[in-house]
């Protein structure tokens, strides 16, 4: 196990979708440390604010854990799931968790332009405009990408352009 597994937890092919276990374990251990973090500065100094706003952190990240719990199983958020329906896929973000849900119904292609660092997935529907978003997979590329091509239905071709993507 390598010192970046513990901060990007490999992923899991399950079907249906590409996991990562242990980034439960990491989002726990986060508030774990927010909860001791705002205890500690409440039981030993005088900042009853900040040991205040720790612990609304750590119950804040509590409650979306138990959601994603509720929502998506024991398995937790998918980074990648393809269902009979549907694609999710699970948005780097910061703070709140993003994703987008794309139902394969209506959707005629997939074009995955750019490179590892900087792609954009391009869902081209029969009707409409197409549903365009950013995402980074970094060292997952690969994988997320062989994923999509294995797991998405035969009438949806998905094609790779690696050229530079214009923002």
């Amino acid at each position: 196990m390598a010192w970046y597994d513990v901060v990007l937890p490999p992923l899991v092919e399950q079907p249906g979708g590409l996991y990562r276990p242990g980034q439960r374990r990491l989002n726990v251990a986060k508030a774990a440390v927010l909860a001791l973090a705002g205890v500690g500065v409440i039981a030993f100094g005088e900042l009853y604010g900040m040991g205040c706003v720790y612990l609304a952190l750590a119950g804040w990240l509590a409650w979306r854990e138990g959601s994603d719990w509720r929502r998506f199983g024991a398995a937790g958020r998918p980074l990648v799931r393809i269902d009979d329906a549907t694609a999710f896929f699970a948005l780097p973000s910061r703070l709140v968790h993003q994703s987008v849900e794309v139902p394969l119904r209506e959707v005629r292609a997939l074009k995955v332009l750019g490179d590892a660092l900087r792609r954009k997935l391009v869902f081209e529907r029969r009707h409409g405009e197409p549903v365009r978003f950013d995402i980074s997979w970094g060292r997952h590329d690969a994988r997320v990408i062989d994923f999509l091509q294995r797991n998405l239905p035969a009438r949806i071709p998905v094609t790779i352009q690696t050229l530079p993507v214009e923002r």
